[in-house]
């Protein structure tokens, strides 16, 4: 297993964990919060937490994106970092790096911008 994989996974199952435990105190009445006992929260929450990371891992990686990879220049072979700061919108809507060695512009799955085929 990858350190990408391992931090993409961690990031998702705190997603999951944080917004499991934070539904009971949002959509249930605080009437009934009482009648919660903590096992009814934490082994549901927690088999989301084992079981819908990876799965989201996987699904990402069917469309093409390199979600858990690490990503390489196509120019020059660098490895792009992982926590990215966007230069332009575009980036920061749709993804993408700036080669710092380089200066290519790649987009949200690591190919260079311009040289995709348009489609439409």
């Amino acid at each position: 297993m990858s350190r990408h994989y391992a931090f993409a996974y961690a990031q998702l199952a705190g997603i999951v964990l944080s917004a499991g435990l934070l539904a009971p105190t949002l959509l249930v009445p605080s009437e009934q919060r009482g009648a919660l006992g903590l096992t009814d929260v934490l082994i549901p929450v927690g088999i989301a937490a084992v079981v819908l990371p990876p799965l989201f891992i996987w699904f990402r990686r069917k469309m093409g994106h390199p979600i858990g990879r690490a990503v390489h220049c196509p120019r020059c072979s660098t490895e792009l970092p992982y926590f990215r700061w966007p230069s332009s919108l575009r980036q920061a809507f749709r993804g993408g790096w700036d080669c710092r060695s380089c200066g290519a512009s790649l987009d949200g799955r690591g190919r260079e911008r311009g040289t995709q085929i348009r489609h439409g």
